[in-house]
């Protein structure tokens, strides 16, 4: 299944409280932008983008 496609809890099954897509560290500004499009500051487990996360 390609990475775009797959949710955050196929992604990170070994979690199942889920896993908050805030980023920490330094993210290119097209990342930024995805996560904007995506709504990512608003998505709530388990229905979190798998494009929230960087790769």
């Amino acid at each position: 299944m390609p990475s775009d496609t797959r949710t955050a809890e196929q992604l990170f099954a070994d979690a199942p409280d889920g896993v908050d897509p805030v980023v920490t560290g330094p993210v290119s500004a097209a990342f930024k932008q995805r996560q904007e499009a995506a709504s990512c500051d608003s998505a709530v487990w388990p229905n979190i983008p798998a494009v929230c996360y960087p790769e």
